[in-house]
């Protein structure tokens, strides 16, 4: 969300910055200020979003709350783009401050649940942030939601 909403100074001075020897130039008044996917060539931007997903046995928890990560057996942290998950794909363990000694491999039903988890749920997640972003930039109020 944060690079959706990302807005950046009007450049006011010469855009071709070579002849010149002094830094760029830009405007100091907000409202001049276009958004980061205004800038982009399509208009369409789409930065890609990282889910956690927690392990117990064959059990895995989508986005576990700070409690459930202190009891996981393990935790995967996928990358969604371009309507798919991609790479990295990280196993990691997220109950670092427990006693828990369980932190262990993967088998790769684990793996393919989770790359399908993420490929039905990214989609709509993506979509309710995009909405949430349209609204806040149709307010105009110059805070965020």
């Amino acid at each position: 969300m944060t690079l959706k909403t990302t807005r950046l100074p009007l450049l006011i001075s010469e855009t071709n910055d070579e002849e010149i020897a002094k830094l760029p130039t830009f405007s100091d008044d907000w409202n001049d200020s276009k958004y980061l996917i205004e800038l982009s060539k399509n208009g369409k931007f789409q930065p890609p979003i990282f889910i956690t997903l927690g392990i117990i046995g064959n059990n895995l928890i989508f986005d576990p709350s700070q409690e459930e990560e202190t009891v996981l057996e393990n935790g995967l942290i996928i990358s969604f783009y371009n309507n798919k998950v991609i790479t990295p794909i990280s196993n990691t363990n997220f109950a670092l401050n427990s006693n828990n000694s369980n932190f262990k491999g993967l088998n790769k039903k684990i793996i393919i649940g989770a790359l399908s988890l993420g490929n039905k749920y990214c989609p709509i997640i993506l979509e309710a942030l995009d909405n949430l972003i349209e609204e806040d930039i149709n307010d105009n109020d110059g805070n965020m939601f």
